[in-house]
């Protein structure tokens, strides 16, 4: 079994702790994973990618040339649709990207960024839930089962109230891509 996913947006979005939460819900499950963050020197703004592979063998190519999902956070990472896999899935932010894609793969449009500011209303800055939820439509989708990716957030997660919202992020996620 291999699960290859690249999670592409902007810097303040979660894109790095989404792919960090992937790779540690495939370990959870018995998985080899790899993850691999790009980002520049913004902290804030600049592209931002985390590239995701799992394997039941050994991870061998940690930067494959297509994925089976591609998550698009933010109009930034729209050159990646390029990047998934024929018949793989292509997970667009509809909340920031209006463009109408074309694509050989099933594309699913998720709200992500409207969901992460209302579940996370109660942080500093919501919007770093962004990758959260488009992890939970990958789940919805039927790429990854939901309890690996919860199991990843409360190992992460320590602040009671930061695991809530993300445990929220990921269950709207799922509910979202479950209406398609």
């Amino acid at each position: 079994m291999r699960i290859t996913a690249l999670i592409s947006g902007r810097g303040g979005q979660g894109v790095v702790e989404a792919g960090n939460l992937l790779a540690l819900g495939l370990m959870y499950a018995g998985m080899h994973a790899t993850v691999v963050p790009t980002y520049g020197p913004q902290t804030r703004g600049g592209r931002v990618e985390s590239a995701v592979v799992g394997s039941s063998e050994s991870v061998d190519d940690p930067l494959p040339s297509r994925y089976e999902a591609v998550l698009l956070a933010d109009p930034l990472a729209l050159k990646r649709c390029e990047r998934v896999g024929r018949g793989g899935l292509l997970l667009i932010n509809s909340s920031l990207i209006d463009q109408r894609i074309e694509a050989y793969a099933r594309v699913i449009r998720v709200e992500a960024t409207r969901i992460a500011e209302r579940v996370g209303q109660e942080l500093r800055e919501p919007r770093i839930l962004t990758g959260t939820v488009l992890l939970g439509a990958l789940s919805g989708a039927g790429y990854v089962p939901l309890e690996w990716l919860i199991n990843a957030s409360r190992t992460r997660f320590q602040d009671p109230r930061i695991l809530e919202a993300n445990l929220s992020a990921l269950r709207s996620g799922v509910e979202s891509a479950a209406i398609r």
